[in-house]
C-alpha cells in the first residue's frame, strides 16, 4: 500500500494514517447504551407483553401466551375509545396555543416597548415542570378556597361557590385554558425565528404597491411561515393526544380529588387509561399484558392521524421554496 500520492503537477502528498476518534467514540457510547436500555429494551418488553395475558412485571415469566386476543379486547373496550375521543378534543388547547403565540409574535414583531422581557417572561410557564402547573391550578379552581372562586366573590358574586370541576364540558374547558397558558412560550420561539427569515424587501415592494398589512401577512409573512406554523400543529397533535401529567394530577391514581376521572370520565385520556391499568393497586389494574396492547393501538392512532394530517395538510396550504 502506497503511504502517498502524487499530483499531476508532481507534488508529492503523503498520506494520513487513519486513527480512531476513541474519545468521540467513548462519548458516543454512552447516549448509545442509554438508548438501549430504556427505550430498546422496554419496546421489546413492550412488544412480548401485548402477546401475553400478565398481571405485573414481576410475573412476567410465568406470561401466557394468548396471540392477537388482547388487541381485539382493545378494540371493544367502549372506554378506550372515549379516551381517545378525549385526547382529541383536548389537542384544541395546542391549536389555542398555536394561535396563541402567533398573535403575540405578530405583536413582538413591531418592537413594542419591553418586548425582550415579554418574550422572555411569556416563555417561562413553557419550561416550567407541568405537574407543579397542574398542582397550581387545580387549587386554583378548587371549590373551597380556589383563588378563581375568591376573585369572583370580590368582583361582587354572591351566590354559591362554583364546582369548576362537576362538569364535564366545563372540566375539559379548564384542561385547554391551561394548555393555552402554559405551551405558546415554544411557539413564540419558534414564530419569532420564522419571521426573522422572511425578506424585508418583500414588504418594501409591497408597501409601494399599496398592500395594507392585512394584505403583507396574507401574501408574504404567511406563505413563509406556512412550514412553521405546520411543524407547530403535527408536533401539537403528537403531543396532545400523548397528554398524561396535568390529567393525572387532576384526577389522581384511580380518582382522587374528583373521585375518578372527573364527570363522566372527562378527564379520561388514553395515557392515563393505560397508566391504571398497568399499575398494581390501579383502577382496575393489575393488567399489564392488555396494558401494552392498549400501547400499541394508541400509537397506531397517533402514527395514522399525523401521517393523516401531514399528507392531507402539506399539499393544500404549505408554501414550498419551489413552487
Amino acid at each position: 500500500m502506497q503511504d502517498s500520492f502524487v499530483l499531476k503537477d508532481g507534488t508529492v502528498i503523503p498520506k494520513k494514517k487513519g486513527k480512531v476518534g476513541w474519545v468521540g467514540l467513548t462519548f458516543a457510547v454512552f447516549p448509545l447504551i442509554g438508548f438501549v436500555l430504556f427505550s430498546l429494551v422496554p419496546i421489546c418488553v413492550s412488544i412480548f407483553l401485548s402477546f401475553t395475558d400478565v398481571s405485573t412485571f414481576q410475573e412476567i415469566e410465568s406470561a401466557t401466551f394468548v396471540g392477537l386476543r388482547n388487541f381485539f379486547e382493545v378494540l371493544r373496550d367502549g372506554k378506550f375509545w372515549h379516551s381517545v375521543g378525549t385526547a382529541f378534543y383536548a389537542t384544541l388547547g395546542q391549536f389555542v396555543s398555536l394561535s396563541i403565540a402567533l398573535a403575540i409574535s405578530l405583536l413582538l414583531g413591531t418592537k413594542v416597548k419591553g418586548w425582550n422581557i415579554f418574550s422572555v417572561l411569556y416563555f417561562i410557564p413553557y419550561i416550567t415542570s407541568s405537574v407543579a402547573i397542574s398542582m397550581i391550578w387545580k387549587r386554583m379552581f378548587a371549590t373551597q378556597n380556589g383563588i378563581i372562586n375568591e376573585f369572583i366573590a370580590l368582583a361582587g358574586y354572591t351566590g354559591e361557590k362554583i364546582e369548576w370541576m362537576d362538569t364535564s364540558e366545563i372540566y375539559m374547558i379548564i384542561f385547554i385554558f391551561i394548555q393555552a397558558w402554559h405551551a405558546p412560550g415554544y411557539g413564540i420561539l419558534m414564530f419569532n425565528a420564522a419571521f426573522s427569515s422572511v425578506d424585508s424587501s418583500l414588504y418594501e415592494a409591497a408597501r409601494i404597491d399599496g398592500a395594507g398589512r392585512l394584505k403583507q401577512f396574507t401574501s408574504i409573512t404567511f406563505p413563509t411561515i406556512s412550514p412553521t406554523i405546520h411543524f407547530l400543529a403535527m408536533l401539537g397533535v403528537i403531543n396532545g393526544l400523548q397528554q398524561f401529567e396535568m390529567f393525572q394530577v387532576f384526577t389522581g391514581l384511580g380518582g382522587g380529588w374528583t373521585g375518578g376521572f372527573g364527570p363522566d370520565d372527562a378527564g379520561l385520556v388514553p395515557l392515563l387509561y393505560i397508566y391504571n391499568l398497568g399499575v398494581p393497586g390501579g383502577r382496575p389494574g393489575n393488567r399489564m399484558g392488555y396494558a401494552s396492547a392498549m400501547s400499541w393501538v394508541m400509537f397506531c392512532i397517533v402514527f395514522a392521524a399525523s401521517t393523516l394530517l401531514n399528507e392531507k395538510l402539506a399539499k393544500a396550504w404549505v408554501a414550498s421554496e419551489y413552487e
